[in-house]
């Protein structure tokens, strides 16, 4: 008879059944988690630890193999204002550099609809759990303008309480546009990176401090081109992001300083920002006539969806325990 044992289980008041199938024994183990909410911070105890933890470090070495070889790529080249954006003889484009090479261990869904809309989430199911645990979560969505299905998933499968903003409509978009939920509030706001009253924009941290919260489990930002100077402000303010996973659409401006993108980048990283997942909007590239907004070129990919871990806090989807390498 085989038995499995999973790494650093805590067996405690464990049910363990034995089940002879066929003269097949088959082991199972019920997996309990227990979660103790604090502040801002998640601790999930149980058998899952163990695995959880493997599966980060071996995603943390992975991409930290990726950031080596892409700085091996940059001093081959002589430096990184040698590099060409959008191309060069080696075919190699930015988002090839800054490819997602970190896995979420929970395993990644993507949420909302299919093509603009949807975002990937890594470990959404943990977030289901919530709706039968009553445990609380928070998720910020900034650009709802069209569509509302990435928030509307939120509130049908989880206990989120989702918190909507866009300052260029009155209402959110479809299909939770004319539908009232106790868990799901919207304002005409933007986000940036300083507020500014007359253009209707706030800071995270200043919406955060007027909603009383001080740690958001979801960040989704489809703000058009704002996202780089919000990056800039993270970056002066935060010691630790505020947030355990964030969806964002990075668009590039024009003239584009790859140097100056690539700090910023890097500083991320640094501050425990691992890319899981990267889905490059190709709609630009074939519809959008030329002139269209920062855009200069059908040709150029220079809108991508990138989704992140925050891997320097404890929460919902890292256990303690976890060291980043950088």
């Amino acid at each position: 008879m085989l038995l499995h044992s999973t790494p650093n289980c805590r067996l405690g008041s464990t049910k363990i059944a034995l089940i002879v199938l066929f003269g097949t024994a088959i082991y199972f183990t019920a997996i309990w988690t227990v979660r103790n909410y604090t502040e801002n911070t998640t601790k999930v105890i149980g058998c899952r630890d163990g695995v959880i933890l493997e599966g980060l470090h071996a995603s943390e070495n992975r991409w930290y193999e990726a950031v080596l070889q892409r700085r091996e790529f940059f001093a081959l080249k002589g430096g990184v204002d040698k590099v060409k954006p959008m191309g060069d003889a080696g075919f190699t484009v930015i988002w090839d550099l800054i490819a997602p090479s970190f896995d979420c261990p929970q395993g990644k869904k993507r949420v909302g609809s299919i093509g603009d809309g949807g975002k990937w989430v890594c470990g959404f199911e943990v977030f289901e759990q919530t709706k039968k645990t009553g445990a609380p979560c928070v998720v910020y969505s900034f650009g709802v303008q069209d569509d509302s299905s990435f928030e509307a998933l939120f509130l049908q499968r989880t206990n989120c309480h989702v918190f909507s903003y866009d300052m260029s409509v009155s209402q959110i978009g479809n299909p939770l546009r004319g539908h009232s939920n106790p868990k799901l509030k919207f304002a005409s706001i933007g986000l940036g990176d300083k507020n500014n009253d007359t253009r209707k924009l706030k800071t995270l941290g200043t919406l955060m401090e007027e909603n009383g919260h001080t740690w958001l489990d979801v960040l989704k930002l489809d703000i058009e081109w704002m996202e780089i100077p919000v990056f800039e402000e993270f970056l002066k303010i935060y010691d630790v992001m505020p947030f355990g996973q964030l969806q964002v659409e990075v668009h590039l401006p024009e003239p584009f300083s790859f140097p100056k993108f690539y700090n910023m980048w890097e500083r991320l990283e640094e501050k425990g920002l691992r890319p899981f997942s990267a889905e490059t909007n190709l709609w630009p590239c074939l519809t959008l006539p030329l002139g269209y907004g920062t855009v200069q070129s059908r040709s150029d990919p220079r809108f991508v969806e990138y989704s992140f871990i925050n891997v320097r806090s404890n929460h919902l989807l890292v256990p303690s325990g976890f060291v980043p390498k950088i």
